[in-house]
């Protein structure tokens, strides 16, 4: 089984940034384990989490 790494985003996100970041992610979704956040605060306890296990 491929692993599915975690990918915290931010889906109101409105730059040319963010909408060349949202293109690659869904050509390659399924390699990704997708985390929409309400915050910083909320994204930042998702990492935390990620990088303790």
């Amino acid at each position: 089984m491929v692993p599915r790494y975690p990918l915290i985003l931010n889906p109101r996100a409105r730059s040319e940034r963010a909408r060349r970041a949202r293109h690659f992610v869904m050509e390659h979704a399924t390699r990704f384990a997708i985390y929409a956040t309400n915050s910083a605060e909320e994204a930042a306890e998702l990492a935390q989490r990620f990088s303790e296990e």
